[in-house]
């Protein structure tokens, strides 16, 4: 069924082309990162605060609220609509957030991206040991 895939110019193709698309999707992150240290800090008004109930392990909820007279809206994990309510945030109030030149991008000060780099570092690492033994793997060829 995946007989090409026996072939060790595809495989090193593949491997190449997941490291590539690793790297570019990781690209975000790191930006994400450099801006909570060098980013603009801004006062919003917070228009909406979602539910924070835990549904999944994964589950996001939208904060709604407005800056310069623009409303937008922010994906927000539920641990951190949690920490938010726990603040004592509510609709209406101000809320700091971190955004850049362009301000398109928006984060709190105390987001963490380090589970996001070590994952990205370990795909990566996985991907170039594949590659590795590919190239390196003494199988006889039948």
């Amino acid at each position: 069924m995946f007989k090409i895939f026996s072939n060790k110019k595809v495989l090193a193709i593949v491997y190449v082309l997941l490291i590539v698309l690793a790297a570019f999707l990781a690209k975000s992150i790191f930006e994400k990162r450099e801006l909570l240290k060098k980013g603009t800090k801004i006062e919003v008004t917070v228009l909406k605060l979602p539910n924070c109930d835990y549904v999944r392990k994964n589950d996001y909820k939208f904060l709604k609220f407005s800056f310069e007279n623009k409303t937008f809206s922010k994906r927000i994990k539920t641990k951190y609509c949690k920490k938010l309510r726990e603040n004592g945030l509510y609709e209406g109030s101000k809320l700091m957030l971190i955004t850049n030149k362009e301000k398109d991008i928006f984060l709190f000060s105390f987001e963490n991206f380090k589970i996001n780099i070590i994952s990205f570092f370990l795909v990566e690492l996985v991907f170039v040991y594949c590659l590795f033994r590919l190239f390196f793997n003494k199988r006889k060829e039948d």
